[in-house]
């Protein structure tokens, strides 16, 4: 407990760093039936203070922004899935009702906290390749605040695929020489139609990152080479798994678990500075053919 400002969410996330559970930073709610202990905590959209880059390093790079009650800091959001259109986003999650559930869901959050940011992403694949537009205008629908685009990953052993997907799941996911010109037509048709949303913002995505997602079915195929993006996510962050294990990203193999040493010390460590002193990503064949576009620019740039 602590009064406003008193850096209860400084701590929160400090503690989090060094592998401690996260329930809130205000709000936690205890309950004690039949001999167990229940915790939870109320959702809020976690704030930092404007010198909170002092404590943590991945905020040196950013710039505080002004907050709704006026002051000067950062604010950590909640990020949804959001797979097309009703009918079609209840059917790739083979879950009844499951675009109705985050419907609900975001106006429960909005209850407790009006101001909260929920932004929503959209793995594009076989499935929903024709559906951007569609997409967008459902993410406008309930309300959420924006929406990005990444292509399907098919080859890495990242998201519980120790060996990667065989050639026949991946066709399940990825799209043939007609989708990935059917995906075309669309992305073209987003840049157009949606054109307002792409320079609010509301559509995160640059036409040419959304052209990007394009070209990773046509590489793929064999249409196209496989190019990397401009990353620098192994030097300016870190992907830590339920399980404990530190990436240097989504894609690249662990370095360490929080379970077994800090995190400060994980990604100072021996492996993980060889690691990152010998990549290139423009040749790594792993980069080249990630589906993420991170770069965060850092001082000396």
């Amino acid at each position: 407990m602590g009064a406003g400002r008193s850096g209860k969410s400084t701590l929160a996330v400090a503690l989090a760093q060094e592998g401690f559970g996260f329930l809130s930073d205000d709000r936690t709610f205890c309950s004690w039936k039949k001999d167990k202990l229940s915790a939870w905590g109320l959702a809020t959209t976690l704030k930092l203070r404007s010198d909170a880059g002092k404590h943590f390093r991945e905020l040196q790079a950013k710039q505080p922004k002004y907050l709704p009650n006026g002051e000067r800091g950062f604010r950590l959001d909640v990020i949804v899935s959001l797979d097309g259109p009703p009918a079609l986003h209840d059917q790739i999650r083979r879950v009844p009702h499951a675009f109705e559930q985050i419907k609900t869901g975001v106006a429960a959050l909005r209850s407790f906290r009006p101001e909260i940011i929920v932004r929503a992403r959209c793995t594009v694949q076989k499935a929903n390749h024709g559906s951007l537009c569609e997409v967008v205008k459902s993410a406008k629908e309930i309300g959420l605040n924006s929406i990005s685009f990444l292509a399907a990953d098919l080859t890495s052993e990242a998201f519980n695929r120790p060996q990667g997907w065989a050639p026949e799941r991946q066709d399940r996911v990825a799209l043939n020489a007609d989708e990935a010109d059917a995906l075309e037509a669309e992305v073209e048709r987003l840049v157009i139609e949606r054109r307002l949303d792409l320079k609010s913002g509301f559509v995160v995505e640059s036409a040419g990152k959304l052209r990007r997602i394009v070209l990773h079915f046509h590489a793929h195929l064999g249409q196209a080479p496989h190019v990397a993006p401009s990353c620098n996510a192994p030097w300016v962050s870190s992907v830590i798994e339920a399980s404990g294990e530190v990436r240097p990203c989504i894609f690249h193999p662990s370095f360490g678990n929080i379970h077994d040493q800090p995190l400060r010390q994980i990604v100072n460590s021996p492996k993980a500075l060889s690691f990152r002193a010998a990549l290139d990503v423009a040749t790594n064949p792993v980069c080249r053919r990630c589906v993420c576009s991170l770069h965060i620019p850092r001082h000396e740039e």
